[in-house]
């Protein structure tokens, strides 16, 4: 019997749950973030025909993979998707979709969940220390 119940149909079931990060900025560039508890048949309806959908279009920034249409303007809005899913690696993935699609999703990845603080960085902020110069560190 899984710890916690499913962010989303409140069960607690056998084995572990998978674990999903999401992300996303608003316009301010305010970043907000959720964490999710899923079991295999929640995360497979929340999240698996989108990646399924933005992974087959990967090369192309301009069709939502939500809805399907194309976006010749560029306009989209991404959210960030980390799953950790028992006994695998982790899986990251930018969901670049629709303003219309990225507001319903978002709706769906906040049900459940336990809103995350704040890191206080900016779209791609600066890292807290410094960075390494491997080149040198190396000795090759």
């Amino acid at each position: 019997m899984s710890i916690y119940p499913c962010s989303r149909c409140k069960k607690r079931l056998p084995g572990k749950l998978a674990t999903a990060y999401n992300a996303w900025f608003e316009g301010d560039n305010t970043r907000i973030a959720f964490k999710q508890r899923l079991c295999v048949g929640c995360l497979g309806e929340e999240l698996g025909e989108i990646i399924r959908n933005a992974v087959e279009l990967a090369d192309d920034s301009e069709t939502c993979p939500a809805c399907g249409s194309g976006n010749g303007d560029g306009d989209m809005d991404p959210t960030f998707v980390t799953v950790y899913i028992p006994g695998r690696e982790p899986a990251e993935f930018g969901l670049n979709t629709c303003g219309a699609c990225a507001a319903k999703l978002r709706v769906e990845l906040r049900q459940g969940g336990e809103a995350l603080a704040e890191r206080g960085a900016m779209l791609r902020g600066p890292s807290p220390t410094p960075p390494v110069d491997w080149g040198s560190a190396l000795p090759f």
